[in-house]
């Protein structure tokens, strides 16, 4: 997106009718320094109620 922020997603379904998204965004703050909040859902189409949503906040500092 810009040369501090990318965005990554992915997209997963299989035979079970599972379907996953996830989506992210590398923001780097400062060099050697970056702030990753992710977010998830999952569900099976197959079964009624199976909705899941989960997420993660990630500081990393390279040196």
């Amino acid at each position: 997106m810009t040369e501090k922020l990318t965005l990554n997603t992915q997209l997963s379904y299989d035979e079970a009718e599972n379907f996953a998204a996830v989506a992210n965004v590398n923001f780097n703050v400062v060099p050697g320094f970056t702030v990753t909040p992710e977010v998830m859902y999952m569900s099976n189409f197959d079964q009624g109620g199976s909705d899941k949503w989960g997420g993660m906040l990630r500081f990393q500092r390279s040196f």
